[in-house]
């Protein structure tokens, strides 16, 4: 009896021990990074995260008292030091590769993607299966959903990868061999204001695809207590009206 009861407190010490350990992990600071140059999602510096999805991580973080640190870096540097563990991601699209990787939040927005040509060069399109044999410009280490990936590494149609949409849609009226490229509506609109592009390109109907947005952290970092408690608060958020808040003054800014 005695030996029984010694091993069942070792064990319960043992497993408590490891509840601890993981528990403390999972609540310390934690860095997430965003895009430095998805304008005007997300940018800015290591210092001075900027954008939406900056706006919405801090507001929730903030009232849900995680303690987050948000820096803007390379898209790619995110994607590597997240996938490590190192850190955690924000403004991610889900994929099945991802979702081997990552631990996800609830989405924090949704973004409607669209085909963006030269004008007067524009072609019929339905679908993705319209971009067949042709060249697309789209951001550096980005996926762009599940249906866009497939096709384009079955070789349906080619891409060439630039730092940001800007250079994209530079790209996309200075190059012949660039057919389309793939942007959010809003983040297109700032641009052609911005550029004086509204000549130069133009929108296809309809939408090519919608992605949902995420914060996630490695399964490996284990912080699904954090992405527990970031869900909470921002389901409340959504609830009490300040998540749309956040969500109007950005779209009001984004299309002045």
């Amino acid at each position: 009896m005695l030996k029984q009861y010694i091993s069942k407190k070792l064990l319960l010490l043992t497993c408590s021990m490891f509840m601890s350990t993981n528990t403390m992990a999972d609540i310390s600071p934690a860095i997430i990074m965003v895009d430095d140059s998805y304008s005007p999602y997300m940018f800015g510096t290591k210092q001075s995260a900027k954008g939406l999805y900056s706006s919405l991580i801090n507001a929730i973080s903030e009232r849900a008292n995680l303690n987050i640190t948000l820096q803007a870096t390379p898209w790619k540097r995110a994607l590597a030091l997240s996938a490590r563990g190192d850190v955690g991601i924000g403004g991610i699209y889900k994929n099945k590769q991802r979702e081997d990787i990552y631990d996800y939040s609830a989405p924090i927005f949704t973004e409607n993607l669209w085909i963006y040509v030269k004008t007067d060069t524009e072609f019929p399109f339905s679908n993705l299966t319209d971009l067949k044999n042709k060249k697309g410009a789209i951001n550096l280490g980005w996926s762009y959903g599940n249906n866009f990936d497939q096709l384009r590494e079955a070789g349906f149609f080619k891409v060439e990868e630039y730092g940001d949409n800007l250079t994209n849609i530079k790209k996309l009226i200075s190059l012949p061999r660039i057919d389309f490229t793939v942007i959010d509506e809003i983040a297109a609109l700032k641009i052609i204001q911005d550029h004086n592009f509204q000549d130069q390109v133009k929108k296809l109907e309809p939408a090519a695809t919608s992605n949902n947005a995420y914060i996630a952290f490695s399964k490996e970092a284990k912080r699904t207590h954090t992405l527990a408690k970031f869900n909470r608060m921002l389901a409340i958020m959504q609830k009490d009206g300040t998540y749309s808040e956040i969500i109007d003054k950005f779209k009001s800014r984004a299309q002045q």
